[in-house]
């Protein structure tokens, strides 16, 4: 969340740099409001998602199920509306499309803030008290845990299994220093697939050596 005011300057800043990519005017002329409304809409996102991970970890998912249907409701009006001018409304073409996706995100997060105040003031959960500063310590230990499986994901499984019989010799205890060193963290990810099972296993116990 704090680097999301410098994402939107950035990311709005970057928008006249379109006109110079070759696309079509009559396109961008439509294109670019379009995305300008959007980026409005960054904030509530991020904390729809910082508000829905909570719930989720406190076991109180259906709000989140109603935030996403009604949400979708939401935004099909505000784009009747919006878009062709409704209700009084202006006629905001597309770019009225995204204005109604701001808002709908906007509800969201609303949705799931009054569902994260209602549960707390049932269960007394105490996360008024919690301190806003950052935790950097276990911000570290969360970017420690999930890095590898991000990287995993990206094919760094992959990339690892063709490289290891060429790079590293399972015997050699210089090989189980070079892991400890650049791949600290590996940690057992997919357990349903006992190739990927297997790989990490063996690189676990050769940088234990």
């Amino acid at each position: 969340m704090v680097m999301t005011p410098l994402l939107m300057g950035l990311a709005w800043s970057l928008l006249p740099v379109l006109y110079a990519s070759g696309i079509p005017h009559t396109i961008l002329d439509v294109t670019v409001p379009y995305l300008r409304a959007l980026l409005w809409s960054a904030p509530p996102l991020l904390f729809y998602f910082a508000f829905r991970r909570y719930l989720q970890g406190m076991n109180f998912v259906k709000p989140v199920a109603l935030a996403l249907i009604t949400a979708n409701l939401v935004n099909v009006f505000f784009n009747w509306v919006l878009i062709f001018g409704n209700l009084g409304a202006p006629r905001m073409g597309v770019e009225g499309s995204g204005w109604a996706t701001c808002i709908a995100r906007v509800f969201m997060a609303g949705v799931l803030l009054l569902a994260i105040v209602h549960y707390e003031r049932k269960h007394k959960m105490g996360l008024h008290a919690v301190s806003f500063r950052p935790d950097f310590a276990r911000i570290r230990r969360l970017v420690m845990l999930g890095l590898p499986a991000a990287l995993w994901q990206d094919g760094l499984g992959e990339s690892i299994k063709d490289r290891l019989p060429n790079n590293v010799d399972p015997q050699a205890n210089s090989s189980g220093a070079m892991l400890k060193q650049f791949m600290p963290n590996i940690v057992m990810i997919d357990f349903a697939d006992l190739d990927k099972c297997n790989l990490i296993y063996q690189l676990n116990k050769l940088a234990a050596t």
